[in-house]
């Protein structure tokens, strides 16, 4: 057996989007997660709107969730006074 490199994947917003909507999606969203599950890699799911979603996603064993039922996406850079590489004095977004 192949060892993986990856330890958690990642569910695109995508195909949340139509999970609850269209048999095909909700298909797509199972097979990604227990895929993972068979492999023991744990599963984030990203752009969950409503409790109905992450509902579905608890039963269907996904891991971890974030989205806008978590809350909205904050700036942390910009909350905090300072950490290493970053003057004490910048503000505004995070330098690339």
């Amino acid at each position: 057996m192949c060892s993986l490199l990856i330890d958690r994947l990642k569910i695109d917003r995508f195909f949340l989007s139509s999970c609850l909507t269209d048999p095909s999606g909700t298909a797509i969203l199972t097979a990604i997660i227990s895929l993972a599950l068979s492999f023991g890699i744990s599963t984030i799911a990203e752009g969950v709107e409503t409790e109905d979603q992450q509902l579905f996603l608890l039963q269907q064993g996904s891991d971890e969730v974030q989205g806008s039922l978590m809350g909205r996406p904050s700036q942390i850079w910009l909350s905090l006074p300072s950490w290493p590489g970053r003057p004490a004095a910048a503000t505004g977004p995070c330098p690339s």
